[in-house]
């Protein structure tokens, strides 16, 4: 359906990250305009109410706008001009938000924490991975959120905390390659001892005793319950004054 210029449309613009957000701010938002990718057919001089977040901020960004150019073809979209003095205090109060994400002010976003799992099995990396997130936001407020990354490998794994900003690290302690407690030996002389480490396994109690001798700080037996990794995830992170769970639905 087309949109006139009496019409004002709703339209929620989401970062992948508060990085995304802040660049586009830096270069396009302070300065009143944006660029919204947008497949529905818009009319210049439509009023919007843009809606901007991303993971973890924990109240989105509402501006006020106006349409002012149209792009049609492979990447439609719409120039948007944003009324960032309509009401006055609207920029004042933009610009005093922008300031608390770039501190990570835990008030206004969630924690993201950067996760490693080192895991051969691709379903047992998803569950992980869809399991910490779906119960972090069953915490009010959110706390955190988890950006994970797989390693199949221990060697795979290894290079992966050698170069890349890892917070804290989940693996497999029959890992191929390299295995994982000869992996968390490396990581204890790489990172030291606060770096936080739970070893999993189905291998019983000889894996447990093997983790916790290489220097895991948590053993968790497989099959893993969800609950229990988030649990020990939470209890390494200090996330453990965070309200109780809710209850879904």
């Amino acid at each position: 359906m087309t949109t006139g210029p009496e019409q004002q449309v709703r339209l929620t613009v989401e970062f992948p990250d508060a990085e995304a957000f802040l660049n586009d701010y830096r270069e396009n938002i302070q300065r009143g305009r944006t660029f919204v990718t947008s497949r529905r057919e818009w009319t210049v001089g439509c009023k919007l109410r843009l809606t901007l977040t991303f993971p973890g901020l924990r109240a989105p960004v509402q501006l006020p706008g106006v349409v002012t150019w149209v792009k049609v073809g492979k990447e439609p979209g719409i120039g948007v001009d944003l009324l960032l003095d309509d009401p006055p205090e609207t920029r004042e109060k933009l610009t005093r938000l922008v300031e608390r994400i770039e501190r990570s002010d835990r008030d206004v976003v969630a924690r993201m924490v950067r996760v490693l799992i080192a895991e051969d099995n691709t379903l047992i990396f998803e569950q992980i991975q869809g399991g910490l997130n779906r119960l972090a936001h069953r915490r009010t407020p959110l706390a955190a959120l988890f950006a994970c990354r797989q390693a199949i490998d221990g060697a795979a794994a290894l290079e992966v905390i050698q170069n890349v900003p890892i917070d804290m690290m989940i693996v497999d302690v029959n890992l191929p390659v390299l295995d994982g407690d000869t992996l968390i030996r490396s990581c204890r002389e790489l990172i030291g001892p606060t770096f936080p480490i739970i070893a999993i396994s189905g291998g019983g109690e000889d894996a447990a005793r093997r983790a916790e001798k290489a220097g895991a700080d948590i053993f968790l037996y497989k099959p893993l319950r969800l609950v229990q990794v988030y649990g020990a995830v939470a209890q390494l992170l200090g996330l453990n004054d965070e309200p109780p769970l809710r209850a879904p639905g």
